[in-house]
């Protein structure tokens, strides 16, 4: 998996291809990256490292976060069992099989199904959700 140092939102892939990266980027390698790669983009995640990572101006505002190699490295990996993990890695192959046809698919109920995976995954509650989620949907520093 390949991703961006400093971007307003996480932009990772799997290189299938064998691309290189021309300016700062980094590579993530791992049996289960599909899996992690769900776990990276869901919304949970992304309020983490809104909160978690330095970033050049508000990460809430337009801010561009930075996804430096020694903050992912440190990023919670929950272990799980094989059936979470394949459904997950089931999803985020549906994701990119779906991009790979249309690069402006909308896969926003496939990431909705991640996000509640892992939300029970991470053992949140309905009231740490429902922060979560007004927090990224509204793009908004929640209190």
């Amino acid at each position: 998996m390949v991703y961006n140092e400093t971007s307003k939102k996480l932009h990772a892939f799997v290189d299938y291809d064998n691309l290189y990266i021309n300016k700062t980027g980094f590579i993530i390698l791992s049996p289960d990256i599909e899996y992690i790669l769900g776990i990276l983009h869901s919304t949970l995640f992304d309020y983490f490292y809104r909160h978690e990572f330095p970033s050049w101006g508000d990460p809430w505002a337009g801010g561009r976060v930075q996804f430096r190699g020694d903050r992912m490295a440190k990023v919670p990996i929950a272990k799980t069992d094989n059936k979470t993990r394949k459904a997950i890695t089931d999803l985020v192959s549906q994701i990119q099989d779906a991009k790979k046809k249309a690069p402006d698919a909308n896969v926003y109920a496939l990431e909705r199904r991640i996000d509640r995976i892992i939300y029970d995954l991470y053992s949140l509650t309905p009231e740490e959700i429902a922060i979560i989620e007004e927090a990224v949907s509204c793009k908004i520093k929640p209190h």
